[in-house]
Parts: C-alpha cells; structure tokens; sequence
C-alpha cells in the first residue's frame, strides 16, 4: 500500500508532501489509496477541534473486488499520522436495492432522531449510490446512519429513488449534502433521457427529501458535464463545486481533469469558472470527481478559507515523459486510481510559462505545471505568464498535446491537430497591447516543437504565432 499524507492547512500542506505550486494552484500528492485497487469518489471532514481528518471514498477492497465504501482518519495532534487504517465500513446488502454496486459517498454530521424507528438518535449521516443492476444503471441515492464514523446502518429504501429503468441510463448521484441550522440541504446530479441535469433537495429528518429543484446550468459547459463534490462557503454565501471536464480521452475510464466553479445562488446562476485542474497541470491521466475538503456540516472548512482544496479521483503513478499513447491510456486505468489533493487559493490567476529541455536530444516541452525533472532542465528566459482560466481578452486556450512519445505540440487548436491532448496549459490574449509577450510555435526538424519569443524561432522551422503571454 501506498501513503501519503493528510493536511490541515495550506502551511502544512507545502510542508508535508513534495507539491508543484503555479499561480493559486499547488498540486500535492496522494493521500488514500491502495496499489492495485481503484479508489476513487471522497467525501472528506476535517475538524480543527478534534484535529482530524476523514475520509471516505469508493473503493475495490481485497476482501471484496467490488464497490466498498472505504474509510481513513488522520490526526495532526502530534504530527500527522493515520489514527483509523483504512478498511470497509460499508457494502451491498443482498436482495436488496443496492445489492450490486454502493459508491459516492458523501458524509455530513448532525442530529438525526430516532431515523430508523430504533429509538435511537445517530450523530453520523452517510448519503450513497447504490443499484441492484449488473451495469451500473438505475442509480438511487440511499443513506446509512452512523453513531461513529466507522459504525453505519442503513435505511431500507433509497431516499431519492432512480428516475429512470430498463438498465440503459445512470439515474441518480453524486450527493452533496450540508446541514445548517436544522435544515439538510442536497445537490445531487441526474442522468435521464435529456441528459445531464442538477438538482436541490431539502430535508429535516435525513429520510425524507423535497422534489428536487432543477440548478441553473449558466455559465457551464454545454452539455452539462457531471460533478463531483459540492459545498456552501458560510463566509462568502456562495456555493462551490468541482466538475467534470467531460468527455473522457479515447479509451480511458475517468475525465482528464476538473475545474472549480462557484455561484451565489445554484437555483439562479450563474455559475464561474475559477479554476481548471487537469493531465497538464498535474502531470496524471485521469482527474476527476474531485470532492472538497468540508467541515462537519458539510460546509467547506472554515479554517482554510478563501482557499478551497479539492480531492481528486487521480491516476497514479505519473506516466513516464516518453510515453507512448497505449502506455498512457494504461496509466490511467481503473486500479491505478488513487485519491490526491490540489490547493486553489484565489488572488493569483497567472501561471508562469515555461519551456524545459533534454540537452542531448533537443526535445522540449511547455509546461505551466508538471514536467518530468528527471529528464528535463527548465530554460531561463521570460515567455510571460498565462491566465489559469479566461480573464477578459485573454480567451485563447492554449492547449499542450503529444505526438508519438516525446514530441509536445502547444497549440491553440481544440483538436490538437488530431494528437492526444494532455489539458490546457492556460489561456493567452489574441491581440499585442502593451505588457504582452508574442509567443510563437516552432520545431526543430526531426524532434519536435517548441514555444519561443522569436519570430524567428531562433534559427528553427517557424510554425506561426500562437498568441501573447502576459509579461
């Protein structure tokens, strides 16, 4: 098995684990997971009073090889370390509604009285998908209770049931609860006839939920995409959640990344995109159904605040800088899934352009995130600065792509000329203006493209101008 470490701050988080940081994005590493099981899909809780932090997530245990809710506590009293290993806390229930799968969990503290007609009052509410359907159709959300966060008894019935049948559509998932001053609040997604769609359910008990309230879509993606996790800022009264960067790279399970948005009001919109996480930054395959690191209530964690840090359903290892496009798409397979955190931090949006290099063969790579220090050695001249997501005329995606295993082609084309595409490296302006930095495609023959200053491309094959950095 392999570990890393929890945090419990942003300071602890620089210190505990080795991080990439650009702009007001560092990217840390794994935190859960075990070699050779998928683990994927948090729900995280930490406590600054207990200073603790838990997780759950749905996993592939070896006592079991199928969907098992699995769960991990790290305290920070002392030095970080595990308090709770991880293990199982909770399974199918046979002939029973999620008799074949149980995955996204999403856990909220609170007072649930006497919920399961036992007399007694749980302190511990898990929401979970389940289905009884061999695909992974059909989808309903169920709860458990809990007087602990290892000790879980479920409800009999789902709680928000699928809205569709016949084995073909997804139903209902990705539960996001919070729970404030007596009121249970849930986003949760449907997948139906018409698409991806999200909705807003209420409760007072735990069981019982209001018909769900369609979210607004602006300012999304469309099609909608899925999403992850989902929390409400007590400090700032705006609501946040990590979607999907959708669809997934030919043959791969899992989307390449995921990006921050948030909104004042989810029924009304709309929504903004702050932030976008993916293979670029990162340096994995697969990013995704990333949840976010709350408070009891299911709030995002006060102490942390205006940072949000995102959990990530991640590939791991990294795959290597000469990879071919089979070995890619392997390094992303399901059982290399593991859980791994990246840290926003609003007030910075620049991510600084770079152009690293392997000496002996000339073969560069542009990077605003992970590179391969193994093999390549950053340049040091000034290529500017990219904006991690669009900011007012800088619109233009500039996206990094590979062709065969060691050429990386930056390129403003959304197809990437028919290339595998790694993610988006930021965004540049399209037109000069004072402060700006041309910056050009060029190659050098036989190995591969660069990114330059010089519209001469120092010497090489010119390729033409990309667009302008911010200096």
């Amino acid at each position: 098995m392999k570990r890393a470490v929890a945090v419990l701050s942003a300071a602890v988080t620089l210190a505990a684990v080795g991080t990439t940081a650009q702009a007001s994005t560092t990217v840390g590493g794994n935190v859960v997971g075990s070699a050779g099981y998928y683990d994927y899909s948090p729900t995280v809780i930490q406590s600054q009073a207990a200073q603790t932090q838990d997780f759950w997530w749905c996993g592939d245990s070896s006592a079991h090889h199928n969907d098992t809710i699995m769960h991990q506590q790290y305290s920070f009293a002392g030095g970080v370390h595990v308090t709770v290993p991880e293990h199982g806390v909770l399974d199918e229930t046979a002939g029973s509604w999620d008799s074949v799968y149980t995955c996204n969990p999403d856990v909220v503290e609170g007072t649930f009285v006497n919920p399961l007609g036992n007399g007694i009052t749980y302190t511990y509410a898990m929401y979970y998908v389940g289905t009884n359907t061999g695909g992974g159709t059909d989808n309903s959300i169920g709860v458990a209770f809990g007087t602990g966060p290892d000790y879980w008894v479920k409800y009999p019935q789902p709680v928000i049931p699928t809205t569709s049948s016949g084995g073909t559509l997804y139903g209902v998932g990705r539960p996001n609860v919070s729970y404030v001053n007596g009121t249970l609040t849930m986003l949760y997604e449907n997948t139906d006839a018409t698409g991806v769609t999200h909705l807003e359910s209420t409760s007072t008990d735990g069981v019982h939920w209001t018909p769900g309230t369609v979210l607004s879509a602006a300012g999304l993606p469309s099609p909608q995409p899925s999403w992850g996790g989902a929390a409400y800022d007590l400090a700032d009264g705006r609501w946040y959640a990590a979607v999907n960067n959708d669809p997934t790279r030919s043959g791969e399970r899992g989307q390449p990344g995921v990006s921050l948005y948030s909104t004042p009001d989810p029924t009304a919109g709309p929504w903004t995109r702050l932030d976008g996480v993916d293979t670029a930054i990162t340096g994995r395959e697969s990013n995704f159904i990333a949840g976010l690191n709350r408070q009891a209530d299911g709030t995002l964690y006060g102490p942390q605040l205006p940072s949000v840090e995102l959990y990530l359903s991640a590939s791991n290892p990294r795959p290597a800088y000469n990879a071919s496009a089979s070995q890619l798409t392997a390094s992303g397979a399901f059982n290399n899934w593991d859980v791994s955190w990246v840290l926003w931090t609003p007030g910075n949006q620049l991510r600084k352009l770079t152009r690293v290099v392997h000496y002996s063969t000339a073969q560069h790579e542009t990077t605003t995130g992970w590179y391969d220090s193994s093999y390549y050695t950053p340049e040091t001249f000034n290529l500017g600065s990219l904006y991690e997501t669009p900011a007012g005329d800088a619109n233009v995606p500039l996206y990094t792509c590979k062709a065969f295993t060691t050429d990386y082609i930056p390129t403003t084309d959304p197809n990437c000329m028919g290339q595998y595409k790694s993610g988006i490296l930021g965004y540049l302006y399209a037109a000069p203006a004072t402060g700006r930095i041309a910056i050009y495609r060029c190659t050098v023959s036989q190995v591969g493209d660069f990114v330059s200053t010089d519209p001469g491309c120092e010497g090489q094959i010119i390729d033409g101008l990309l667009g302008y950095s911010q200096s």
